[in-house]
């Protein structure tokens, strides 16, 4: 039987694997990226590129000691990406799974998979839109593009919600609202970059095929970060 297209065939399946697996050992033995013995956390989608390195990890770890914890993350671009509450509670059993990131954005999701979940397995928000309501729900943290423009008031709004000030923390979620709309949810990483130059920190010039920022889109993001009452660089 013919091949699928875009697929390859078992032989090409089998060297690709194999020229993958020989990648991550030469970046973890020759160029230090790993120590022998350490514990290394890894996020998988699901997706072909993160999967391929779970297995490149999982296939070099015995003889380096190394110790792998996998956290799925859910990162919503991929079309099939979903992950639906009772997998994620199947996957929770797995001693080294250690929680998930959920970057669809939807609190009715979140609220789902800490429902289905045991209780040690931690849920993280990968979308600053729903930080303080996750919490409350009992997420455990974020990890957001966000962070990289306003580390302290993504930090300021965690520790709000962990101390029990909840009027404090959602001020500050009303307050980061439309920043990260403009700067993340729409202009991505041109969006993201430029914010971080803006407030003097170091976003620097994106990566082809992505394209800088136009006039109009730049302005777009100052008048965004204006709402914060933020000082820009000079």
């Amino acid at each position: 039987m013919p091949e699928a297209p875009g697929r390859l065939a078992p032989r090409e399946r089998t060297a690709a694997v194999a020229r993958v697996r020989r990648a991550v050992a030469t970046a973890a033995d020759r160029r230090g990226v790993i120590a022998a013995g350490e514990h290394v956390l890894i996020a998988c989608s699901g997706g072909p590129d993160s999967t391929a390195l779970l297995d490149a990890l999982a296939r070099l770890a015995p003889p380096r000691a190394w110790r792998l914890s996998v956290v799925h993350v859910d990162h919503g671009l991929r079309s099939g990406s979903a992950v639906e509450a009772g997998l994620v509670a199947r996957l929770a059993e797995h001693p080294n799974i250690c929680g998930i990131k959920e970057s669809w954005g939807k609190l009715s999701v979140v609220q789902e998979i800490i429902a289905a979940a045991p209780k040690h397995f931690q849920t993280l928000v990968g979308s600053a839109a729903i930080i303080e309501p996750s919490l409350k729900l009992g997420a455990v943290g974020a990890i957001l593009a966000l962070a990289d423009v306003v580390p302290d008031l993504c930090v300021e709004l965690y520790e709000a919600a962990l101390f029990g000030n909840s009027a404090r923390a959602q001020e500050i979620q009303k307050q980061i609202a439309p920043v990260a709309q403009k700067c993340v949810s729409e202009l991505g990483i041109a969006g993201v970059k430029f914010a971080m130059d803006r407030l003097g920190m170091f976003g620097g010039p994106v990566r082809s095929p992505l394209l800088p920022l136009n006039e109009e889109k730049r302005a777009a993001v100052i008048s965004a970060l204006a709402t914060l009452h933020v000082p820009a660089a000079h």
